[in-house]
Formats: structure tokens, C-alpha cells, sequence
């Protein structure tokens, strides 16, 4: 298993209760971006920002084998359920409850 990989098995801070209940399955991709976030955070933090351009996410998100597309539209669906906000070409999250 590879080391982005590794912290799989734990719950993120981000987990499936605060996914909007209509996008609470696998095929989601709010529900593939949200394990590409919890993948990388042990990495860049809890509190980062995620840009889908960085060489770090982009590794990750191919490891779980998340398409770039739905990463973005993943992150963008977050932004909408009122999850992160949009900072400038990265995404970040609101608060870590």
C-alpha cells in the first residue's frame, strides 16, 4: 500500500455526515473529493487549501483513482453544500467541526 494511501482506514475530518444527504453514495464526486482531501491532509494539514493543480493532490487523487474532473466538480459541489469555499483557484475548508 502506498503512504498516500495509508491513512485510508482512518475518519477524516471531513466525512460522510456532512456530504448533503442526495450525494451520500461511492459514485459521488463530492464523495471522491472528500477522500482525496482526507488522503492528502495529513500531508498539507487539516485546515489547507486543496488545489487540484498541486503536484501532491494530483498523485493522491490518481492513487484512488479519482479523475481530475470529478475532483473539481467534487470540490465545487462542497463549495455549494457550503463545505469550503473557493480561494482563488484552490479550495479550502470552512472549519473543522
Amino acid at each position: 500500500m502506498s503512504s498516500a494511501l495509508s491513512g485510508m482506514g482512518q475518519i477524516g475530518s471531513w466525512g460522510r455526515s456532512q456530504i448533503p444527504a442526495r450525494q451520500q453514495h461511492n459514485g459521488t464526486s463530492a464523495f471522491q473529493a472528500l477522500r482525496v482531501v482526507n488522503a492528502v491532509q495529513p500531508y498539507l494539514g487539516s485546515n489547507a487549501s486543496i488545489n487540484p493543480d498541486n503536484v501532491r493532490v494530483v498523485r493522491v487523487a490518481r492513487e484512488l483513482g479519482v479523475p481530475r474532473g470529478d475532483l473539481v466538480q467534487g470540490l465545487q459541489d462542497l463549495v455549494a453544500a457550503g463545505q469550503f469555499v473557493k480561494d482563488g483557484s484552490s479550495y479550502r475548508p470552512l472549519s473543522n467541526r
